[in-house]
């Protein structure tokens, strides 16, 4: 099974810009309990939803969005994380990631800023989401 959460992750991990700024805290579905905000800012990537597969004369066409979502100490740095996540991934197209999923492209479906009570605690959310078309 292709796994383009996981392409997400890998990719946002290799990426310089998005490093600089996160280190490692990349993490796939969930945020680890031991994160804390004071460890600095962390991204979550997660599968929103697929739809079945579309098929054209032998291929197979795979989309799924995927949101990724930035935790930060401000707002100013959880929207420059988001920013960066969308020129690392929108520039990929017809591309094969790690592990495995070969990329047709990946669509911005827009983003928008979490206005819960964690504000209130200076923990600043911004979610992501992009459509993925894959074999």
């Amino acid at each position: 099974m292709k796994d383009p959460t996981l392409a997400v992750v890998t990719l946002l991990k290799a990426d310089a810009d998005v490093a600089a700024k996160v280190g490692t805290r990349i993490y796939r579905e969930l945020l680890p309990s031991s994160y804390k905000i004071e460890d600095g800012p962390a991204i979550v990537v997660r599968r929103v939803d697929k739809n079945r597969p579309i098929t054209t004369h032998t291929t197979r066409i795979r989309i799924s969005r995927v949101q990724c979502t930035t935790l930060a100490g401000t707002d100013e740095d959880s929207d420059t994380i988001s920013d960066l996540i969308a020129n690392a991934l929108l520039k990929i197209s017809d591309t094969t990631l790690s592990p495995g999923v070969h990329v047709i492209r990946i669509d911005d479906q827009g983003a928008r800023p979490d206005n819960s009570d964690a504000r209130e605690i200076h923990v600043y959310r911004d979610h992501h989401d992009f459509q993925i078309s894959y074999l």
